[in-house]
């Protein structure tokens, strides 16, 4: 298969507290956390509560969040997904939204947000993912994170399918916060969107790509 041949299918490597990339130093990554990774722990233990022990799922969830801590959060571990550091305008203007507290999301990143009921952790960087080979022009570089109770896709597009998006509150301040409404009835399969589409371009930063799976019996079902 390809995926061997570029890959390889040797023995996994066991990383002890995650998923881990070595391009950050650790005075952004504890800053990080402190600013923006407390509250998307927050968000997702209030959605893994929830899943967990309601009986009966209603069809849609509202939580309330702080987008802009949300969204930086995402980016900051997009930002680390690299097994090399980069310097261009495209991530230096991801790094200056996420290090400054006041900087604005760059106008043409979009994050859009679904449901996730997954162990697998994965992560991949910098993808082409192709819906229509009649209409390539509406290509986007868009990254991905998928980690359980949810998924992200950052893209150039405005729109992807019917995913809400994060990005429509990115003119509030870093702690103002809106009611956010969670689909809990439409879920992708585990591989959504990679798998999905007629096909997909990886450049480099895509076949660096990781996933991994902690050390548990079966999935979390909804």
């Amino acid at each position: 298969m390809i995926y061997n041949k570029v890959v390889g299918n040797g023995k996994p490597e066991i990383s002890q507290n995650g998923l881990k990339y070595r391009t950050i130093c650790s005075s952004c990554n504890n800053n990080v956390g402190t600013w923006y990774d407390s509250h998307l722990i927050e968000i997702s233990k209030t959605i893994t509560a929830f899943i967990e022990t309601s009986l009966v799922l209603p069809e849609e969830l509202t939580i309330k969040i702080m987008p802009i801590k949300l969204i930086k959060s995402i980016i900051a571990h997009m930002l680390t997904a690299r097994l090399d550091f980069r310097e261009n305008e495209f991530e230096d203007a991801l790094r200056k939204s996420v290090i400054d507290f006041n900087e604005k999301i760059p106008e043409w990143v979009n994050l859009f947000y679904w449901i996730y009921p997954c162990q697998t952790v994965k992560i991949v960087r910098s993808i082409l993912l192709i819906d229509n080979f009649n209409d390539l022009n509406s290509l986007a570089n868009s990254s991905i994170i998928k980690f359980y109770p949810l998924g992200f896709l950052m893209t150039y597009s405005t729109t992807y399918k019917d995913k809400p998006s994060l990005t429509q509150y990115r003119d509030l301040a870093i702690n103002d916060a809106v009611d956010l409404k969670i689909n809990l009835k439409n879920i992708e399969e585990s591989e959504w969107p990679e798998k999905q589409c007629q096909a997909v371009l990886y450049g480099k930063d895509g076949l660096d790509g990781k996933s991994a799976m902690p050390k548990v019996k079966g999935l979390i079902k909804i």
